[in-house]
């Protein structure tokens, strides 16, 4: 008798591993870069005005920086210390010299007194002194119908050219470092006087009765401006009692004072009550 033959076991399928992805590294975040600035020196009067808006605005934009004028600021007149601050902040920076204006050659010599790159843009060049006659100028000719347009160009592509090598772009006589020859100040004193210096201004006006603020609004821009500089809790009560006698409410210095978080910590417009109520 024939014995059955025994049966194998079945084989067991075999296990399927999971496969998983391996995880891709994160990235880490880049902060935007912030845009550079261009801080255009040019007469504020037409047909100026229009240049700005339609030329060099544009063009200045499309060349990856931000344009800034003096005349940006809430002010109807601005101190020596915002033009100082807006030329050493300045990328690139842009002199209108058609018409000989005295404050465009004023911020011109702070601009190369500290080595900044500058581009020249003149209608004539019998309005470039012969001292700056030496150095590139972009000229427009206003008989072309398109000198618009090709003005507009030249800047773009001059400032693209700064960008890519700021060092070439300023001259060999403006790079050497020159040490300041200015009275040395402590840096609080020095802040002091300034910000009384402006509220001296500010409380008496010019002598022609311009740059005193007649409206709200105006004080409230006023205000603003000078908030940015306060620097110390004695400073802030200062600019507190300084607005509120000036016919700012309580709700309007608060309102400032949060607008401008960004300097001032939003706390102390808790505090702003308390200063007025303990004054009396």
């Amino acid at each position: 008798m024939v014995q059955p033959m025994a049966k194998k076991p079945a084989k067991k399928a075999p296990t399927k591993r999971k496969v998983t992805a391996a995880k891709k590294p994160r990235k880490p975040t880049q902060k935007k870069e912030e845009r550079g600035k261009c801080f255009v020196m040019m007469p504020f009067s037409d047909p100026f005005d229009v240049y700005y808006e339609h030329l060099y605005l544009p063009a200045i934009k499309e060349a990856g920086l931000d344009p800034v004028r003096a005349d940006d600021l809430f002010r109807p007149s601005v101190i020596a210390s915002d033009l100082w601050k807006m030329i050493q902040e300045a990328k690139v920076l842009l002199a209108e010299l058609t018409t000989k204006n005295a404050n465009v050659f004023y911020e011109l010599g702070l601009a190369h007194a500290i080595g900044k790159p500058v581009i020249l843009v003149s209608e004539t060049m019998m309005d470039v002194p012969f001292d700056l006659q030496q150095l590139r100028v972009l000229m427009y000719d206003k008989d072309d119908p398109a000198w618009g347009e090709k003005l507009a160009a030249d800047i773009t592509a001059a400032i693209r050219e700064i960008l890519a090598d700021p060092v070439e772009a300023v001259p060999d006589i403006f790079r050497k470092k020159v040490k300041s020859q200015g009275p040395e100040q402590d840096v609080l004193e020095s802040r002091l006087e300034s910000l009384e210096t402006e509220m001296r201004r500010l409380k008496t006006g010019p002598s022609r009765g311009r740059g005193r603020p007649t409206t709200t609004s105006d004080s409230s821009r006023f205000a603003s401006v000078l908030l940015r500089n306060v620097r110390s809790s004695k400073e802030f009560d200062e600019w507190v009692h300084r607005w509120n006698r000036s016919g700012l409410s309580i709700q309007q210095l608060t309102s400032i004072v949060l607008d401008n978080s960004d300097k001032i910590h939003p706390t102390e417009a808790e505090r702003i009550p308390e200063i007025l109520l303990a004054d009396g």
